[in-house]
């Protein structure tokens, strides 16, 4: 049984992964896109359907293992759009990765406390994932736009993938190590050894 409880969290480790890197990537490079047609006009409310499109990519991957409500997609993307619009009116490297990691952290805690041992961490833990994602997607993005003389929406693209990836895997791995800590957890409970 073991080896299928590690096949599941890591599973669950990399699909986390992937919704981050397909969510950031895509609503990142669309965020052109959208701009485009509303800016000028709606101020920044074109931040929301990138921060949404992040919002659920994660909720897809979190509530097959939590039972999550489809009302935290709106939450998860308020959280998001806070972050970006934060940053983008600010410091971006620091108030997207801080305020957006805080938020949304804060929120998937509050999905997870019930039903995962020490969840706490992953307010943290998304935060840090969160400023250190933006802070070398914006890098990747940047230094492919002036080396390799590509066009902005690739820039982007790459930016944000690079974002998601390192937000993903950063904060995958410590979903898995709480997933199966949690599992162990349970596991002396029922045994009657003390935790």
């Amino acid at each position: 049984m073991e080896p299928r409880r590690a096949d599941y969290d890591w599973k669950l480790g990399g699909l986390w992964t992937l919704a981050n890197i397909l969510g950031w990537g895509i609503s990142v490079s669309s965020a052109i896109y959208v701009t485009d047609l509303v800016r000028g006009r709606n101020g920044e409310l074109w931040i929301i359907p990138p921060a949404l499109l992040i919002g659920l990519a994660q909720w897809l991957v979190l509530s097959r293992r939590f039972s999550l409500s489809g009302w935290l997609i709106p939450a998860y993307g308020l959280g998001w759009y806070i972050g970006l619009w934060l940053g983008w009116n600010l410091d971006f490297l620091i108030s997207l990765g801080v305020a957006g990691g805080v938020l949304v952290g804060t929120m998937q805690w509050l999905g997870m406390r019930r039903r995962l041992y020490r969840s706490w961490v992953w307010i943290p833990t998304l935060t840090a994932s969160s400023l250190l994602g933006c802070w070398i997607g914006v890098y990747a993005g940047y230094g492919a736009y002036q080396s390799a003389s590509i066009g902005v929406t690739l820039a982007y693209a790459i930016g944000g993938t690079v974002a998601g990836a390192v937000i993903g895997a950063l904060s995958g791995a410590v979903l898995v190590i709480l997933v199966r800590k949690d599992a162990r957890r349970k596991v002396r409970i029922t045994t009657g050894i003390p935790t």
